[in-house]
């Protein structure tokens, strides 16, 4: 989630400006939503190959912005993000089960 504070009646603008900031970054935010989409669904070794995958396509094209974590490292910012995501969908998972119809 990302949020900024801001004054009394700046919400609009200080929201468009946000929005602006993440529209630059347009492509690698796509390719990060869907790995992080596609992921939750995969083994540990498959989500890490679309991710790695997935930053050198924004290298290749010249899109990546700052440095990345490439290697599957214990605590990586990838690796914690993509566990987070597998523990979010098995929690999910787990409550749809345990829910009445």
């Amino acid at each position: 989630m990302v949020n900024e504070l801001c004054g009394p009646g700046e919400a609009v603008a200080t929201a468009q400006a946000l929005a602006r900031r993440i529209a630059v970054n347009a492509p690698a935010v796509q390719a990060s939503l869907a790995v992080l989409r596609d992921a939750a669904t995969m083994s540990d070794d498959d989500a890490f190959a679309l991710s790695n995958d997935a930053i050198r396509q924004l290298d290749d094209r010249g899109l990546r912005r700052r440095p990345s974590c490439l290697h599957r490292e214990a605590g990586s910012p990838v690796e914690r993000a993509l566990v987070a995501a597998r523990r979010q969908v098995d929690g999910d998972r787990q409550q749809a089960r345990l829910q009445p119809e």
